[in-house]
């Protein structure tokens, strides 16, 4: 609690200006969006209109799923996922999940007069012991579109760094389930030595990206039970093949899939499952087994966070704050490189003491005073292209002439 308590004083620092500018234009913004991809008029001016989508999918006969009374399901969650069966919901969906849904008061409301933007991380929060940083007035930065974080911009002589663990949760369970090829493998690389072990790929082939992006999704799903259902909804690829490679993950490795299956018959039994550090969760008939396989990855990447968070605050390295698996922290320009080694030592201690093994740590982004993440960040990332248009609306001098033509 002490380290969470730090962290929370610290803070995400932020353009305090440009945050200024977006929350002027906000309605503005949102306006001009909506009226570029609300091809349905489901929004009344920047409201949405809920018995317009209703009228919608009755009218195309669209299969949606319902609330226990009955009502179609309406968070940009659902709509996400009936986008990928009814495309026409595509532009409806980005709109939501980008701009006309957010209200950037709240982001706002966390900023103080130092233009460092805080909130409550809460932690232990969860099931599995993550934190989810949220307040009833506030929304945590971190958790908002990527595209908004491109406003982080560390303060006079110093630079804000994050650090991620790679493959973190498929470290840990082959960590923890002792499978020596699921070890080896994220040794390498894990999604593309899968891609290799199923067939996909010949072993002296060089790493296909497509092909490394399309077993991604299947190695982490496993993990917690998905369906070829699942994979094929994941991958878009046949019901044929997702059937095929769940299997062929199965008998990859077995080890893994053994210890998961047992772990989930002891926590039935024993009607408890506990992290490696302690974090338990209660197990009744309604716990959800698809949550009990989940557990061990997520409850123990939550160990692993607290440890490093733990340790990196007793050696004085400023954590700005924490995103799932990755930490943000701030350090003076002339100890950069310095920081990053020792933050990096910790990161990776942590993981070997939770998992077994050494969890790798890649450095993120490298943001110096006086640049912003968007001034570094690579024009293919994600997020970047949004934040680029949006600003050149806002800045530009456009937005205004745009909608009021409209």
């Amino acid at each position: 609690m002490a380290a969470v308590a730090r962290m929370e004083r610290v803070g995400l620092p932020v353009d305090g200006d440009y945050l200024a500018q977006l929350v002027e234009a906000w309605e503005a913004l949102q306006l001009h969006y909506i009226q570029r991809d609300d091809e349905f008029h489901l929004y009344d001016g920047t409201s949405f209109v809920e018995a317009r989508l209703w009228d919608l999918i009755n009218a195309k006969g669209w299969d949606w799923p319902r609330t226990p009374t009955g009502r179609y399901q309406l968070e940009k969650k659902t709509i996400g996922k009936q986008a990928t069966r009814y495309p026409e919901l595509k532009s409806l969906a980005r709109l939501r999940d980008q701009i006309a849904e957010l209200r950037i008061n709240k982001l706002d409301n966390t900023v103080g007069p130092d233009g460092f933007s805080r909130c409550p991380l809460l932690p232990f929060w969860t099931t599995t012991g993550r934190n989810q940083p949220s307040a009833k007035d506030k929304m945590f930065l971190l958790g908002l579109p990527t595209w908004l974080h491109g406003l982080l911009k560390p303060p006079r002589g110093t630079a804000l760094v994050e650090l991620d663990f790679t493959a973190e949760e498929i470290a840990i369970v082959a960590g923890l389930s002792g499978d020596e090829r699921m070890i080896a493998d994220y040794q390498e690389d894990p999604y593309w030595r899968f891609a290799v072990r199923a067939g996909l790929a010949r072993s002296d082939a060089s790493i296909d990206e497509r092909l490394r992006d399309l077993c991604k999704p299947v190695c982490l799903g496993m993990n917690y039970g998905m369906t070829p259902y699942g994979i094929r909804a994941k991958t878009k690829k046949s019901l044929d093949w997702s059937r095929d490679i769940h299997t062929r993950h199965r008998h990859i490795y077995p080890g893994f899939h053994q210890w998961l299956g047992d772990i989930i018959a002891q926590a039935r039994f024993d009607g408890v499952i506990a992290s490696p550090f302690g974090w338990r969760q209660i197990v009744t008939a309604d716990t959800r087994t698809r949550s009990l396989m989940n557990f061990p990855a997520q409850a123990g990447g939550s160990d692993v966070m607290r440890l490093a968070a733990i340790v990196a605050t007793e050696c004085g390295i400023t954590i700005a704050a924490p995103q799932h698996d990755a930490f943000w922290i701030l350090t003076p320009l002339d100890e950069v490189e310095s920081t990053i080694a020792r933050m990096t030592e910790i990161m990776v201690e942590a993981g070997r003491l939770v998992a077994g093994i050494p969890i790798r740590v890649k450095v993120e982004a490298v943001v110096r005073w006086p640049h912003c993440l968007a001034d570094v960040r690579a024009s293919d990332a994600k997020g970047q292209a949004m934040w680029c248009e949006v600003r050149e609306l806002v800045r530009g001098g456009g937005l205004q002439k745009q909608v009021s033509h409209g």
